[in-house]
């Protein structure tokens, strides 16, 4: 490439790409040494409040000087573009490195982890919050030591930025803390979360929580538990997976309070010790739990209960069903009962009383049947004899219901 930035910045090779800018290696003349340099997408360049956020936030970066932060020098703009000038680390990012060895030995992850912590403590205290602690903004150098880079630049909108879920959140689900996927502010404990998926991952080769969607990942975040990384790689030892269960926690309050207390245990643990999230009584563990069961953490979020059964809708659904055939019996024995406005009636023989039972009906109804006797002419009338008779019952479920009489 041939192209110099104010006739200073030579770029030299593209690097690496992102979301929104584009990284190169390239050379300051002024200084005789190496630089990376960061070049805001055309797209977002064309944008004055994406260049004035760019350019703040890398004043802000400019401020942290620390062995484990990426160092940034210069900020201006050539030809229209936003560019910033930064130290340049001849190395992979971490993200690439768990991509060709892990699972990392976990005391690797723990010198790793600690370097990490190291930054953020350093950023926190200096008032600044990276937002995004994740592989891929992690650099390893020469000697083994991590460096952490883009502090702040989370706040530019990214690829992966998450805009199913309520409120504006900046940043890669996977990485995120709670209060981050449900638009609360970030603090430092959210670099703490962040870097407890970045420990997870490096023990294990995977995130801890997956999906096919950004809002997926998010959901699964907010709702599920990571499982236990002793379930996938056996050489995790229980005292690692309390420090993960303790940075990971969804309320902040039950996480590490700040970056240094994670790191002292990451430390006390690559040296043999024993982690002070082993005696924490508000960190517990399921020692039998597989992979299909979760790590513990401090106050989940409720989770919606799962609906009901189908079997339980048809029953339902019959239930009702025979309910109503039952109600429409039951109007139509009322019905037939009262046709022509009175009792039916019937004529005896002078003989006898006949006794007449009427057919069973489903439902309980009493029904009054009269006779009526007539006798010869020659013999003094006297009042028509009147008997009642029963009706015969079936007895069902159904409550008892009784058909008015005359």
């Amino acid at each position: 490439m041939d192209r110099v930035l104010n006739d200073r910045y030579e770029l030299r090779q593209h690097a690496a790409r992102g979301g929104m800018a584009d990284v190169y290696h390239g050379w300051d003349r002024r200084l005789s040494r190496e630089v990376a340099i960061k070049i805001l997408r055309p797209e977002l360049s064309a944008d004055d409040e994406y260049v004035d956020r760019f350019r703040d936030e890398a004043r802000t970066a400019a401020r942290l000087t620390h062995p484990n932060i990426v160092s940034v020098y210069d900020t201006g703009s050539d030809e229209g573009d936003a560019y910033m000038v930064m130290e340049w680390v001849d190395g992979p990012t971490l993200a690439q490195v768990i991509r060709a060895d892990a699972p990392l030995p976990v005391e690797r992850a723990c010198r790793i982890g600690a370097d990490i912590a190291a930054g953020l403590q350093y950023a926190h205290e200096n008032g600044v919050t990276n937002r995004d602690v994740k592989p891929s903004n992690v650099l390893l150098s020469p000697t083994g030591h991590a460096k952490v880079t883009d502090f702040g630049i989370a706040k530019v909108p990214e690829q992966s930025t998450v805009e199913t879920l309520p409120g504006v959140v900046l940043g890669t689900p996977a990485y995120l803390a709670p209060e981050q996927l449900t638009g609360r502010p970030a603090d430092n404990r959210s670099d703490v979360y962040g870097l407890g998926t970045v420990l997870y991952e490096m023990v294990t080769g995977r995130k801890p929580f997956l999906g096919d969607t950004p809002a997926e990942v998010a959901g699964n975040a907010l709702h599920g538990r990571p499982a236990r990384p002793s379930a996938i790689n056996p050489n995790v030892p229980e005292s690692f997976e309390r420090i993960l269960s303790k940075a990971l926690a969804r309320d902040p309050e039950g996480r590490y309070q700040s970056a240094a207390e994670l790191r002292a245990d990451l430390l006390e643990l690559a040296g043999g010790g024993i982690p002070a999230a082993v005696d924490d009584p508000t960190v517990a563990m399921l020692a039998g739990a597989d992979s299909t069961r979760a790590m513990t953490t401090i106050e989940p979020l409720p989770v919606a209960p799962p609906p009901p059964r189908r079997r339980r809708t048809v029953e339902a659904w019959l239930i009702g069903a025979v309910l109503a055939l039952a109600i429409l019996a039951v109007i139509v024995a009322l019905l037939a009962s009262n046709h022509n406005g009175g009792p039916s009636t019937t004529t005896l023989p002078p003989t006898s009383a006949t006794s007449t039972t009427l057919p069973p009906t489903t439902t309980f109804h009493r029904t009054t049947v009269t006779h009526r006797e007539t006798l010869p002419a020659t013999e003094p009338q006297t009042t028509p004899q009147t008997q009642t008779t029963p009706t015969s019952v079936t007895p069902t479920t159904i409550p008892s219901i009784t058909s008015p009489t005359s």
